[in-house]
């Protein structure tokens, strides 16, 4: 189990936290948020994609691949041996899936909701 090691490591490190807002004109238009983490079944050190929200007024896929790869580069500099996007708003179809692979991910699960 190496799920303590791994947020042991995490936790101590002033670079696992990453936050990124986009603007156009001095407008808030995108705000993105990231963190490094780990599992249970492996001792690599991952980054996660937690928050991703762009306006409806100014979604495109330019905008979309901005930030990602904003992501990407802030993972790879703090070394993360893994890059995980983590969608929770059920979203999806085959041009969401177009743009995640545009930029070198793959679906690897599925979410399931309990609604109250």
């Amino acid at each position: 189990d190496h799920l303590a090691a791994n947020w042991e490591k995490v936790l101590s490190r002033p670079d696992a936290f990453w936050h990124m807002v986009a603007e156009v004109d001095g407008q808030l238009v995108g705000y993105t948020h990231g963190s490094l983490g780990g599992q249970w079944h492996t001792p690599r050190t991952m980054a996660y994609l937690c928050t991703m929200y762009i306006r409806v007024d100014h979604r495109s896929a330019a905008l979309f691949g901005e930030m990602v790869e904003s992501f990407v580069a802030w993972a790879d500099q703090v070394g993360a041996e893994a890059k995980w996007a983590c969608l929770t708003n059920g979203m999806t179809g085959p041009v969401l899936d177009r743009l995640w692979r545009r930029h070198g991910f793959h679906c690897v699960g599925t979410m399931y909701e309990r609604t109250v």
